[in-house]
């Protein structure tokens, strides 16, 4: 019996893992909001909207705004996506204060478990 439940154990194992290497194709990534050149004043909160999906299952999603004059993160969440074949991005963050006009960057990556990746951008203006 315990070698029977092993054999289906490593079948299952080859099987995954040879589905995994036939998946050449990268998950889709789309971002709704913001749009590029975006203007916000600063204490706003700013929706990000988007989805994600992969004709096999999502293994990973991680959505960061960063300073582009230093490459601060600002935000970053990693939304729990493992096992989705397709996600939509409903996320929002408060601006922060600025004494001048900031230049910053949305970043939105997606993984599938092969792994093929995914990284959109957008970039937008805080100001005071």
């Amino acid at each position: 019996m315990k070698i029977q439940i092993i054999l289906i154990v490593a079948c299952l194992t080859v099987v995954a893992c040879d589905k995994m290497k036939k998946d050449k194709v990268s998950p889709e990534v789309t971002i709704t909001s913001p749009t590029i050149g975006y203007s916000v004043a600063d204490s706003t909160t700013i929706s990000i909207g988007g989805s994600m999906s992969d004709e096999g299952e999502l293994h990973e999603a991680l959505v960061k705004i960063t300073r582009d004059s230093d490459g601060v993160v600002l935000f970053s969440t990693a939304p729990t996506v493992g096992e989705l074949t397709s996600y939509t991005l409903n996320e929002s963050y408060v601006s922060p204060a600025v004494s001048v006009s900031t230049n910053v960057t949305l970043t939105v990556t997606a993984v599938d478990h092969t792994p093929n990746t995914t990284t959109k951008t957008v970039a937008f203006v805080i100001h005071p």
